[in-house]
């Protein structure tokens, strides 16, 4: 079954292979999807709350693009965006605050996490748009050109997911 936004789910797909580097990178992160009871999800329903759990291999500052199925870009917000190599975290991270999955378009969404050892090295975070074609090789190929002095590469993690109705 494919979702209903095939072609802008294909489009971002070759937009992230496309656009890594190379070279590899030095920080690493490792990224999962998990339920309001800690259980591995990659398939979600309107109502659903959702985080993430991330884990780098090096001390570093994060910053979490999600790109709903209808191609609305959006930045989490991050209440401490500085992670301790190892160390495991959740986002979001803002006491109080949930991230639950509205009714609306359904099909696959991306979340697109960036690491960087010093945070003006993040991608710029504009305001909330729509995916237009190349926009993830443009974020990662300006995020991959600034490149820290301490000879850690910044690393790129893309997490897909489908919404279906209930």
């Amino acid at each position: 079954m494919y979702p209903e936004n095939i072609k802008i789910t294909n489009e971002i797909q070759h937009d992230f292979d496309s656009s890594k580097n190379n070279e590899k990178s030095s920080i690493q992160i490792s990224a999962s999807m998990l339920d309001y009871s800690d259980n591995l999800v990659n398939v979600l329903y309107p109502n659903d709350i959702i985080k993430f759990k991330i884990i780098t291999s090096h001390d570093c500052y994060i910053s979490i693009l999600l790109i709903a199925a209808d191609g609305e870009k959006s930045w989490l917000p991050i209440d401490n965006n500085y992670m301790r190599g190892g160390e495991a975290r959740y986002f979001p991270d803002i006491p109080g605050a949930v991230l639950r999955v509205v009714d609306g378009f359904f099909g696959a969404e991306q979340v697109v996490i960036y690491a960087a050892s010093n945070r003006s090295e993040l991608p710029q975070q504009e305001e909330d748009s729509k995916y237009n074609s190349n926009d993830l090789k443009v974020i990662t190929r300006k995020f991959e050109l600034q490149k820290s002095n301490q000879n850690v590469t910044p690393g790129v993690f893309k997490i897909t997911y489908t919404v279906m109705r209930r």
